[in-house]
């Protein structure tokens, strides 16, 4: 593992035009913005519109970034990449990396000692010693061999994991035993967001948004007798009320890949062509949203009263949020 080989570890390279990369990830880090993205750039910002790189210790593609508080964070990306920061994103020290192994897309931590990442073809690491060292947690993803791209813990402790061909799960023991959902889209979920105490919103491939009210609720199936590749797209709102979902209505088709909660029955979701769309939970529609944006967005996050979107070319402050 390049782990154990540092050395041959790639540092990013400075560039002048590093805030206007392709940049797939921001998140709040204390009184700064941070964005990762293409060959390992990491950016900070003060203000949410001038960013400043940081040194970066890779120069693969990062994928995810997530804040446990103001000053420590985690960057995943390709060649299972793992770096930490404690700094609020001015120093980041790699902590795994593999490059005979895929992407990681998402990465969550229970508490300081005990946590996940997750990503390409059922990858799925765990740390137990707050991230000085993971290792493979085989078995239900590596078995469903389908991408993870989120993880999510709910206010009841509940995990979901959501990704590819319609792939649902959620654990209530803290990820030692999943169930599977059978859900009624056969496409892929790029991300999720949490609904109520147990509930989840489920949005990705073609602007498709679903929503359950509590996930042990929903109709569940084998893991060791489901096939990706049979996985039907339900539309008859009934069918789908039988599963324990409800779907969004949307006509723009436009894929979903980020989502930030505004509160209890409203989210935002950023998405392809610069699509955002307000989500209206007790409403059950979406609006779409006029903002200064039409290259795609794949992430968004509030900070200091303006709404910071990043895509493929770089981060856009997309003013208050509506």
């Amino acid at each position: 593992m390049r782990a154990l080989l540092l050395a041959a570890v790639v540092a990013a390279l400075p560039a002048a035009k590093a805030p206007h990369a392709r940049l797939l990830d921001v998140a709040v880090a204390g009184d700064r913005a941070v964005a990762v993205g293409e060959e390992g750039v990491i950016l900070v910002s003060a203000d949410g519109k001038t960013w400043e790189q940081k040194p970066s210790p890779v120069d693969t593609m990062l994928t995810r970034l997530r804040f446990v508080d103001a000053e420590h964070g985690w960057a995943l990306g390709w060649d299972a990449t793992i770096l930490e920061t404690r700094d609020a994103g001015e120093t980041w020290t790699l902590r795994h990396d593999d490059e005979k192994s895929g992407a990681l897309y998402d990465v969550l931590f229970l508490d300081e000692q005990h946590g996940f990442a997750a990503g390409a073809y059922g990858a799925f690491l765990e740390t137990t010693d707050g991230g000085a060292t993971w290792s493979t947690h085989a078995g239900f993803f590596d078995d469903i061999g389908m991408h993870v791209n989120a993880l999510l813990r709910l206010p009841s402790g509940t995990i979901v994991a959501a990704g590819e061909r319609g792939l649902v799960a959620f654990s209530i023991d803290a990820g030692a035993n999943w169930q599977l959902l059978d859900t009624p889209y056969g496409g892929s979920w790029f991300g999720a967001l949490p609904h109520g105490e147990n509930g989840v919103v489920v949005f990705g491939m073609r602007g498709n948004v679903m929503v359950a009210d509590d996930v042990a609720r929903c109709a569940k199936m084998d893991a060791t007798k489901w096939d990706p590749y049979a996985r039907e797209n339900i539309e008859d709102a009934t069918t789908i009320a039988a599963r324990g979902w409800k779907r969004i209505a949307n006509d723009q088709r436009a894929s979903f890949f980020g989502g930030l909660t505004l509160d209890a029955q409203t989210a935002l979701l950023v998405g392809f062509n610069g699509a955002v769309d307000r989500l209206d939970l007790a409403a059950g529609t979406l609006t779409p949203v006029k903002v200064p944006a039409s290259e795609t967005l794949v992430k968004l996050a509030a900070f200091k009263r303006e709404l910071i979107a990043v895509g493929r070319r770089g981060a856009t402050d997309l003013g208050p949020a509506p």
